[in-house]
This record gives C-alpha cells, structure tokens and sequence, in this order.
C-alpha cells in the first residue's frame, strides 16, 4: 500500500495511506513543506528511521500503529530527544472545508476559507456540542503574531460556558453554527 511523508512547517508531520497527488495536500495544508512518496509503510519507516537516526524500536512502532489501524492518516512526532508518536486521526482532513491551518483532534479545527479564518471547537456532551466562529481582525493579527499557540487559547476560552471570546462573535455576528 503506498505511503505519504508530509511535512508542514510546524510541529504535524503526517503520514497518509491515501494514494493522492502532492498539489491536493499543498492545497489542503495551510503550512505544506513537501511530501515524499514510499511504496509501503516499512519503506517510510526505513526512511524516517535513517533520517532521524532512530532505533529499530522506534522502527518498528511506526511500521506496527500504521499497518494496524484502518484510519487513513496519522500525525508523526519525533522529539528532538527522538522520541517518536504516531496517532491515528478519526477525521479526515482532506474533506474539510478550506485551508487547514491548525488542529487537536476532539478539541479544535482551525482553517482558511476565501479571506476568513474559522475555528471550530468541539464542546463534547450528550448533544454534541460545537462552537464555529470566524476570527475577528484583532484575532487574526494576534494569530499572525503568536502563532498557533494563540489559537489554542482561544479555542480554550470557546469552550468555556461564558466565553468571552464566543459572546463577542455572537454580537459582532461572527457565530458560525
């Protein structure tokens, strides 16, 4: 079964078992490096494993998480101290709407659309709760200048009951859902 490396030039490496052309993911990842294709999972793994100087261990664990899961897409992290995860994602990123920038599977999904910048967050419950909101200019210009990290907290404070965050969107009529 071929395999994609992706890189992104943030901290979500991703490896695919979806056989797609490179421009689909450079279109769908707002950060896109590069992609390598392999032939198999254990080829990428022999890669990674050389690249990064990994043991077979860490070898090993890719090859095993990858092959023995039906999703088609998984986030890589390897730690400088080589430390490597590889975690199935339950949603699909190549079906979602826009330009993925950002995201923490069952907290929030951060992406471009036309010129907007949206961020869903799940709440959880019963209901299944959800807030989707476009980013105000002040919101967007403290993204730009503190990177995700600021997103994150903000997908925090959406998930609060009394966001403040949320209240504002709903009054500046930014609410999505």
């Amino acid at each position: 079964m071929p395999i994609t490396l992706i890189y992104t030039r943030t901290d979500k490496w991703l490896i695919s078992k979806e056989d797609i052309d490179w421009r689909i993911w450079q279109d769908k990842l707002y950060w896109f490096m590069t992609s390598l294709p392999f032939d198999d999972i254990v080829s990428c793994a022999d890669f990674l494993k050389e690249d990064f100087h990994l043991i077979e261990f860490h070898r090993q664990y890719i090859i095993d998480k990858v092959s023995q899961n039906d999703c088609k897409t998984f986030e890589l992290y390897i730690s400088k101290e080589n430390d490597v995860k590889v975690l199935p994602l339950q949603l699909d990123l190549l079906q979602s709407k826009g330009e993925i920038i950002d995201w923490l599977e069952w907290t929030y999904f951060f992406t471009k659309r036309d010129d907007n910048y949206e961020l869903w967050v799940y709440l959880g419950g019963i209901a299944e709760q959800v807030r989707e909101i476009k980013l105000s200019d002040l919101q967007v210009k403290h993204w730009q200048e503190k990177g995700n990290e600021y997103v994150k907290q903000l997908a925090t404070d959406l998930q609060h009951i009394n966001s403040k965050a949320y209240n504002e969107a709903i009054n500046d009529n930014r609410k999505l859902l």
